[in-house]
């Protein structure tokens, strides 16, 4: 009787799953963007991660990145491991050693999508992370190789 009784369970058990995992493997995907004047259209994912440690500071036409941050967990999370290979808690010590140090400021931080896109939006050279869902209007995405 037992055994009847979890066997009519598995059917909602499997469509729980099926519903509920999707969201749970495409929560905090990121997409990288950029301002409309910025010269490149792709970045190797080394470059990448050379930027949000502050390693890499010109474009390929020589000129100035400002790069910004997303401090909502998921994507800040999603994006430093997969792009800069640090969790955020290694980010921001990261940053806080770099500061203490003299080497260099932490990125600018915004807790809000629509305020990093219109930064980034309004200055040259700028470079940030948004969700895949975010609408990036008045920017542009770059491609991660």
């Amino acid at each position: 009787m037992k055994k009847l009784l979890f066997l009519k369970k598995v059917p909602i058990i499997f469509a729980l799953l099926v519903l509920l995992i999707p969201s749970v493997l495409f929560a905090g995907e990121v997409v990288l963007i950029a301002n409309k004047n910025v010269p490149d259209n792709s970045l190797a994912k080394e470059a990448v991660k050379a930027i949000f440690l502050g390693e890499k500071t010109k474009w390929s036409d020589n000129s100035r990145i400002t790069f910004v941050v997303l401090k909502v967990p998921d994507e800040m999370d999603s994006f430093m491991k997969h792009y800069v290979g640090k969790s955020s808690f290694q980010f921001d010590n990261y940053w806080k050693y770099q500061t203490f140090t003299g080497k260099g400021s932490p990125p600018r931080a915004f807790d809000n999508p629509d305020d990093l896109i219109s930064f980034v939006a309004g200055t040259d050279g700028a470079v940030g992370y948004v969700s895949k869902d975010a609408p990036i209007n008045n920017v542009k995405e770059i491609a991660v190789e």
